[in-house]
């Protein structure tokens, strides 16, 4: 067996001269899939339990972005605002591992008077299935698979984001408590409202 730093023999139509020894460019280290409890500070009376798994795509990890759209609507709509929910139809795009969806969920789920859907492409819908059942919210929370949500993105964000001013009003959440700290990551939070929806979503640059 050869050692890691000889150079492995090239397979059928590799060439040879563009293969690298693993000591100069190692392979990617790879997460295990596990449960990550998240409480968001106490802002969740019930801590949520998320499976992540990255063996099907990068969704299957809570980003930073996430958790930052998450505190900011537990802050709204946490203990007595979770009233606000009723009679609205919520729909996380690109939900990933079901993160934002599930937080609002668990955080007041008889305040849902309609189905809250989760969607994101298909690769996904398993790992979404699994967060769900694992916090019990099978009867208020519906994954789905949406996959033109991405259209948008994969065109450009920037193309994206001209289109969206002309159809929403756009406005920066200013009166997050939190701004001025994921901001300086590049972070940043959005409310689109175009009568009669509103879009609340994070924004990456």
């Amino acid at each position: 067996m050869a050692s890691l730093d000889e150079e492995a023999p090239p397979e059928h139509g590799q060439d040879a001269n563009l293969i690298l020894p693993e000591s100069l460019v190692p392979s990617p280290t790879h997460i295990q899939a596990h449960i990550t409890t998240v409480g968001f500070d106490g802002l969740l009376r019930t801590p949520l339990r998320l499976k992540e798994d990255l063996a099907e795509g990068c969704g299957g990890k809570l980003w930073p972005a996430g958790m930052v759209l998450a505190r900011y609507l537990l802050r709204i709509y946490g203990g007595s605002g979770g009233e606000l929910l009723g009679g609205k139809k919520i729909i996380e795009l690109g939900a990933g591992c079901g993160l934002v969806g599930l937080a609002l969920a668990l955080n007041n789920p008889a305040s849902l008077t309609t189905p809250l859907y989760i969607t994101d492409q298909t690769p996904m819908l398993s790992l979404m299935r699994e967060n769900v059942l694992l916090n019990d919210l099978q009867d208020v929370v519906i994954p789905l698979v949406l996959d033109c949500i991405l259209i948008a993105f994969v065109q450009a964000d920037l193309h994206f984001m001209k289109k969206a001013r002309k159809l929403f009003i756009v406005e920066h959440a200013l009166d997050d408590p939190d701004r001025a700290t994921y901001s300086r990551e590049n972070i940043f939070l959005q409310v689109k409202t175009f009568n009669p929806f509103k879009l609340i979503f994070v924004r990456l640059l």
